[in-house]
């Protein structure tokens, strides 16, 4: 089996796959969080996804690398002898920050990144409590957020108006170069 980050257009398609040998699909994330409420049945919510993640099609054996941090990555090649190179990691949010599990993953030559809440780690309850019936967050829930830094990249330090100096496009100036996808840990179960 192979796992496929699609993450072709952050608007239009945005997921991950469990394929078999001959291609198929067995399991695919979810491209929107299910609606808890009228409220939440909005055609125009932002399906999950993490700014300034490249769009791209990752393929390769999943990896499971604990929270992504360095640490964790050593520990797999050192005592485990596992190299991710080529491979897609999934890491649980929490402990650094999600842009530099992303860049370790790089580091390590990793293919493509996905990220999930784990609910070990925030409810306290376990999962069977989760949002109608508490604050919880539930199994369909993804966090999203930026993996570069605060702000705009072509006005680093200044705010992005229409008068600010902007740096050429065409810079290196985004050092994330492989696709990364956040998903609910109702999904992550399938990957885990």
């Amino acid at each position: 089996m192979t796992m496929k980050i699609l993450s072709v257009n952050h608007v239009l398609l945005q997921n991950v796959e469990i394929v078999i040998a001959n291609g198929g699909p067995i399991f695919t994330s979810a491209f929107v969080e299910k609606a808890l409420d009228d409220d939440g049945n909005q055609s125009d919510i932002i399906p999950p996804y993490n700014s300034w993640a490249p769009a791209g099609v990752a393929e390769g054996d999943l990896v499971y690398v604990n929270y992504g941090q360095i640490e964790d990555f050593m520990f797999l090649k050192n005592n485990m002898s596992i190299d991710v190179t080529n491979k897609i990691v999934i890491a649980r949010y929490g402990k650094i920050f999600r842009g530099d599990k992303v860049l370790n993953a790089q580091r390590f030559n990793a293919s493509g990144v996905i990220l999930y809440t784990d609910p070990a780690d925030f409810n306290i309850y376990g999962t069977a409590d989760t949002y109608p019936n508490s604050w919880w967050m539930p199994d369909t829930g993804v966090q999203r957020g930026t993996v570069g830094g605060d702000g705009d990249f072509l006005t680093p330090f200044y705010p992005a108006k229409e008068y600010a100096h902007r740096l050429a496009v065409d810079k290196n100036i985004i050092n994330i170069k492989i696709p990364c996808q956040p998903i609910g840990y109702g999904d992550a179960i399938h990957f885990l």
